[in-house]
């Protein structure tokens, strides 16, 4: 023992035998066996457990690596830890990700034509294939239509290929935009397109037609040093079971239709002329090789309707200049076929407006030049829906010369007098009267009897006034009719009237 200062002062001794310190430290030893022991389990417990969990999670990345491996891309590793394990499941779900959209990028590339993003030839045969097994399965109908841009190698040569190539897109887009989400649109070589039309009848065939003519004539594309170039379309339509069984047969009478398009001229639309074998082992009746008249009037007359449809301030106008249009026709003799013609002509008289932008069409401030020139050209685009079309040739005059003036100041032309043809003559008063008595955002229409005034004042000038005196006069006849029955002409019954 030490003092402060670090002198010894005293000397303690203990006295114990070896064995009973062994013994000591011996109890010592055991006394920390228990808590060593309870360690090395709770080690061993956790090693496993962490040894597991570590399996589990190489095996899940294993198994997800050898199913991408397969082609299945859109598998994934599901994360449940931030550390290394969790990096690397997160690195593989984002390799697959990748890997998912290069292979979908490439398989679309696949069947879809690069430069007007519709479907590829190679696609369009294997898919008719596919509904035509369906059409013969279910014992339904199938249309195809063939369309080919009519003079491209002249545009190409004016323009160049860049602008032909922003043409072709342009009429791609038009030709989807036209079409119903179950077709199959697709570029079949350079200039021509193809529509597959699952059960469509010949009706519906021939508006898809017609409508896809019409949007791309009255399409203003970009030319070089703004050179106007009009661009047609000409169609061919074939159908199964009638035309062809198989798509080999298809195909060869839509092209044979498309020649007999071009053969009538731009802006066509035609049926087979003749057919035969479509195979060695398929043959065909001989048939009819137009459709109807029946299917393509009223083909027509429902893209007539789709007209006075825009026009909310016009509702059914075209029925109204038919009926009466019809009915001057028959108070000057003419002959039923005439009349018959003279009501064709007024239900079909603007159906060039389909090709004016709604924007124009319902516009209520004063309309710009540039405007005036889509109203001004909805004649001629008119008849040149028509003029192709077998049953409708005899209207096209009175479409295209409504909007004549008996004084020479109308258009497209600027005939005079009788120059103008008579049933267009007829027109042009009955399609005024009801513009007249018809409310429109900016006015309200006027009254009968204010009509027949505007009418008289127009006699010479506007209109020829032998069919104004003959017009009013049936009008008066009528109209006293229908005061006695309690009806009035107005835009609101027109439909009726």
């Amino acid at each position: 023992i030490h003092d402060r200062n670090g002198e010894a002062v005293a000397i303690v001794g203990i006295d114990m035998s070896a064995n009973a310190v062994k013994e000591i430290i011996r109890e010592d030893q055991r006394d920390l066996l228990i808590p060593i022991g309870i360690l090395l389990l709770l080690s061993a417990v956790i090693g496993f457990s962490a040894a597991s969990r570590i399996s589990r999670a190489i095996t899940s990345m294993l198994d997800a690596a050898k199913r991408i491996a397969e082609g299945d891309y859109d598998q994934r590793i599901q994360v449940q830890t931030t550390d290394e394990f969790g990096e690397l499941a997160a690195s593989l779900n984002t390799m697959a990700k990748n890997i998912s959209e290069r292979v979908g990028s490439l398989a679309g590339t696949a069947i879809v034509d690069g430069l007007t993003d519709l479907n590829n030839h190679r696609y369009f045969q294997e898919r008719l294939d596919v509904e035509i097994k369906r059409a013969e399965r279910y014992n339904r109908q199938l249309a195809l239509l063939m369309i080919d841009v009519d003079g491209f190698a002249r545009f190409n040569a004016i323009n160049g290929h860049v602008l032909g190539d922003s043409a072709l897109k342009k009429i791609a887009d038009i030709i989807k935009d036209c079409s119903r989400e179950t077709d199959i649109t697709a570029r079949y070589s350079g200039e021509e397109f193809v529509v597959v039309m699952p059960e469509a009848d010949e009706r519906e065939a021939m508006m898809a037609a017609a409508r896809i003519a019409m949007m791309v004539a009255t399409q203003q594309f970009n030319t070089k040093h703004n050179i106007s170039i009009p661009i047609t379309v000409s169609i061919g339509i074939t159908h199964y079971p009638k035309y062809g069984e198989n798509s080999k047969g298809l195909i060869d009478t839509a092209c044979e239709a498309l020649a007999e398009a071009k053969r009538l001229g731009p802006n066509s639309i035609a049926y087979p002329k003749s057919h035969g074998s479509a195979t060695a082992d398929t043959t065909f009746e001989p048939r009819d090789s137009q459709p109807s008249d029946e299917v393509i009037i009223n083909a027509v007359f429902s893209l007539a309707k789709a007209v006075d449809a825009r026009d909310h301030y016009t509702h059914r106008h075209s029925e109204f200049v038919a009926r009466y249009s019809a009915a001057l026709g028959r108070a000057l003799g003419l002959d039923d076929k005439d009349v018959t013609n003279l009501s064709i002509a007024g239900l079909l008289h603007d159906i060039g407006k389909i090709g004016v932008p709604d924007a124009v069409l319902n516009k209520l401030d004063t309309l710009t030049n540039d405007e005036w020139s889509y109203i001004d050209r909805h004649p001629v685009l008119g008849a040149d829906i028509v003029r192709h079309l077998s049953g409708l040739r005899e209207v096209v005059k009175t479409i295209l010369h409504h909007h004549e003036k008996y004084d020479g100041s109308g258009y497209p032309d600027g005939m005079v007098g009788e120059e103008i043809p008579l049933k267009a003559r007829i027109v042009s008063v009955v399609d005024s009267y009801h513009a007249m008595i018809s409310d429109r955002p900016y006015r309200a229409g006027l009254s009968h009897n204010q009509a027949t005034v505007e009418l008289r004042r127009c006699r010479e000038t506007q209109f020829d006034p032998r069919l104004v005196d003959k017009f009013i006069e049936l009008l008066e006849k009528e109209h006293a009719l229908n005061e006695r029955q309690g009806t009035r002409i107005t835009n609101k019954n027109s439909a009726s009237a």
